[in-house]
């Protein structure tokens, strides 16, 4: 009879690591074009490329990323950060900006949910995460998401388990 249970302990054991290692097995995807290709010109809005210190893209992890500033002709300005992590496994994890901006200097004033439209994307609304920030007289708004396996994600909590 001990023979019996042991040989099933064994078996269990042996099936859990073939599963908990198929899991982990991530599959090497990489965006469809260099973040270098995106556009520096979208509509009315005029691009100059930027980047932050060396230090900042040691400390964010990103295989590939795009940093820019906006501008139209009436002055308004938006920057464009977009980050990619290739894997989300022993330690390569995604910086969240409710902890990056802080760090910064930056107070958070407010955070909730905003909607963001898309025109010609499926799906056309998204839910982003906004923070409303300020740095003694300096104000800016901070809209982001998470992307991952065809899902926007609007929660550093679901992300976690999403990703």
């Amino acid at each position: 009879m001990k023979i019996k249970h042991t040989i099933i302990i064994v078996a269990i054991m042996l099936f859990t690591m073939v599963f908990l290692r198929y899991i982990n097995h991530s599959e090497d995807m990489k965006p469809n074009k260099p973040f270098s290709t995106f556009p520096k010109e979208i509509g009315e809005w005029k691009g100059t490329e930027g980047r932050f210190d060396q230090q900042v893209y040691d400390v964010l992890g990103v295989d590939d990323s795009f940093l820019a500033g906006y501008r139209t002709l009436d002055g308004r300005y938006v920057q464009l950060y977009i980050g990619f992590h290739q894997s989300q496994k022993e330690g390569d994890l995604m910086h969240s900006p409710k902890n990056c901006m802080p760090g910064g200097g930056w107070n958070i004033t407010d955070i909730e949910i905003e909607e963001l439209i898309i025109p010609n994307n499926s799906p056309s609304k998204i839910n982003t995460i906004k923070l409303d920030l300020s740095n003694g007289r300096d104000k800016q708004v901070v809209l982001y998401w998470y992307q991952s396996r065809g899902r926007f994600i609007s929660s550093e909590y679901c992300r976690k388990y999403i990703l």
